[in-house]
């Protein structure tokens, strides 16, 4: 991270990542692929024989244990600090996956703080532009539990979010040991047309100057689609 002046921050980052969206991520894209060309006679028939790929039980017994998606990727963008109050970013993706997948994603948000720490109430519009390489599923609202992830091409969404966050320990300044928890709900849009409901809950507690505690709670609701997420992590800087 570089300070280009007082208001106006570089970031750049680097990451390696597993990819779990949902059982199917947990799985080979070669096994992905067999799993799904069977119907209920074809999945007997293999078990049986053996079939064309020389599929058993013991195969489908241990597919929870085969090889997740990963990718590697670069994060790079502009922080840029309006006034006390006002902050817009901008942050630019792009990311190698473990079958050959590829992604470039455009990231852009404003974020306006109503009330100010330590009892901050922060509304915020987000614009969010994703592209893969090999699109996974173009008929994800029929079927979305046949991919391994969400992995559309052109995709485009709003948001419009608003979040309450207080700071329940005596600091709350940067660079202090702070100890808080943020409320969030957002609505959003995308280019086809869906509507989502998105609820958060996270809590963040500082040890010292080196170590934290995160915990964070997602419920993502819609007609299509409907998830559940839970992250739970120790956080420690040198």
């Amino acid at each position: 991270m570089k300070r280009l002046e007082d208001e106006l921050t570089l970031f750049a980052s680097v990451f390696s990542e597993n990819v779990i969206e949902n059982q199917n991520s947990l799985v080979s894209e070669r096994d992905h692929r067999i799993l799904l060309s069977y119907n209920d006679e074809e999945r007997d028939s293999n078990l049986d024989t053996g079939g064309e790929y020389g599929v058993d039980a013991a195969w489908f017994g241990g597919l929870n244990a085969s090889n997740p998606v990963s990718r590697n990727g670069v994060d790079i963008g502009l922080t840029y600090l309006v006034n006390r109050a006002w902050e817009s970013n901008i942050r630019l993706t792009t990311a190698s996956y473990s079958d050959d997948n590829s992604l470039l994603r455009l990231h852009v948000a404003n974020m306006l703080n109503i009330t100010l720490p330590p009892k901050e109430l922060k509304v915020s519009l987000v614009y969010d532009y994703q592209d893969f390489g090999n699109e996974n599923q173009d008929d994800y609202q029929e079927d979305v539990g046949a991919a391994r992830y969400f992995a559309p091409n052109g995709y485009t969404s709003y948001a419009a979010s608003i979040g309450w966050r207080q700071w329940i320990g005596k600091d709350f300044f940067k660079g202090a040991n702070q100890t808080w928890y943020d409320l969030a709900y957002s609505s959003i849009w995308d280019s086809e047309g869906d509507n989502y409901d998105n609820i958060r809950a996270t809590f963040n507690y500082d040890f010292d100057d080196h170590t934290s505690l995160l915990v964070k709670t997602s419920l993502l609701n819609s007609a299509y689609y409907n998830s559940t997420s839970a992250f739970f992590g120790f956080d420690y800087r040198f």
